[in-house]
This record gives C-alpha cells, sequence and structure tokens, in this order.
C-alpha cells in the first residue's frame, strides 16, 4: 500500500548493532551505552569513575585476583606443612646418631681426652669434610678458578692453598725422579747381565 506524505511508518526498526552480553560498563550503566566503535560520546566522569570500580570490584584490590591469591597461599602453607612433617621425620631418625656420638665424647672424657680440645678437632674435621665435598660437587673449570681466586695474595686460604699445590707439585717431581732412577738401574743392570753373557759366549768360544 503506497505510503501518503507525512504519514509515519509504523514498521518497527531493526536494532542498531547486534545481540550479546553487556558488558561491566553497560551492568553499571543499565546497558544504556550506544554500540559504537571508540570512546561512547557524552558519557561523564561519574559514569567512567563507576566503569573504571566496575573493572577493580571484577579483579580485586588494585587489580590483584583474590583467587590467585588464595590459591598461592593455600598451595604454599600446605607444602610447608609437608615439609614440617619431614623435618619432624628426620629429627627423630637423627636421635639414635646423636646419642652415639655424644656417648664417644663422654667415653673420650673418661679416658682423660681433653673434651675442649677434641671438640675444636671435630669441628675442623667437620669443616674439612663440607669442603671436600663442595670439591666433588664442582666441574674441573670451577675447581681452577676456585683455587686461583683462593690463591689470590694475601688471604690465608689462599696461602695455604698455594704451599699446599707447591707441596703436592714437589712430591709429584720426587716421584718422576725416582721413577727415572728407578729405569735407569733396571737398565744398567740389563745392559751388565748382558755383558756377562757376552763374556761367557767369548769364553765358552775360545774354549
Amino acid at each position: 500500500m503506497p505510503r501518503t506524505k507525512g504519514a509515519k511508518d509504523t514498521k518497527p526498526r531493526k536494532p542498531r548493532g547486534h545481540a550479546k552480553l553487556l558488558s561491566n560498563a553497560e551492568i553499571v550503566t543499565g546497558g544504556n551505552l550506544p554500540r559504537r566503535r571508540g570512546r561512547p560520546p557524552g558519557v561523564s566522569s561519574a559514569t567512567k569513575r563507576a566503569m573504571a570500580q566496575a573493572e577493580s570490584d571484577m579483579r580485586g584490590h588494585n587489580g590483584i585476583d583474590p583467587g590467585a591469591v588464595a590459591k598461592l597461599r593455600r598451595t604454599y602453607f600446605e607444602q610447608e606443612d609437608v615439609l614440617d612433617r619431614y623435618r619432624a621425620e628426620y629429627m627423630n631418625r637423627c636421635k639414635g646418631p646423636r646419642n652415639i656420638q655424644k656417648d664417644a665424647i663422654a667415653d673420650a672424657k673418661e679416658a682423660g681426652v681433653p673434651i675442649r680440645a677434641a671438640r675444636a678437632m671435630l669441628k675442623l674435621l667437620m669443616f674439612d669434610r663440607s669442603k671436600q665435598k663442595l670439591r666433588a660437587k664442582l666441574e674441573p673449570d670451577d675447581t681452577i678458578h676456585v683455587d686461583t681466586m683462593l690463591g689470590l695474595e694475601g688471604l690465608p686460604l689462599g696461602e695455604a692453598t698455594l704451599e699446599r699445590e707447591r707441596q703436592e707439585a714437589e712430591a709429584e717431581k720426587d716421584a718422576e725422579a725416582l721413577a727415572v732412577m728407578k729405569q735407569v738401574a733396571e737398565n744398567e743392570a740389563r745392559l751388565t747381565s748382558g755383558i756377562r753373557e757376552l763374556d761367557n759366549w767369548d769364553a765358552q768360544g775360545q774354549a
């Protein structure tokens, strides 16, 4: 039917945009934000603050997810409880060896060993054991670097390390010298034995 001039169109118009879930900002403003790209015009400062507050409330205080924080705390302290049980088990298992060590110290005291000096001796030996274990874990290059740094002038540990290395080098030289002397002695013995055999052979030939 032709439409007369000035008559209103009663046909329902298709709404702009398309149906979708409301955003957080639309929830705050009642869903009245226009569906346009970019920042909607005419949004007041109060509306902007409400939008920012809504986003913050969805994430927690200062944008931190409270659920993630709760999970972190729960998991961390659950494992801390497990570690506490392991520590208690370790302490219980160590009671036997600890008691044996105490009895050994008491026996040494009864035997006349000066306990204060004995305890100091044991601590020094424990330090040596710890250093040996640490060195055993090092790579060859790291061992060289450690020895070099310990050998810096003016450091007591470095001087001790250098002295030990000098002693080891001298011992190696002495061992090499002994090996050479032994080899020379063996060669001389072979030569003497060969000469004797030649003399005997000559004597037999002349007879």
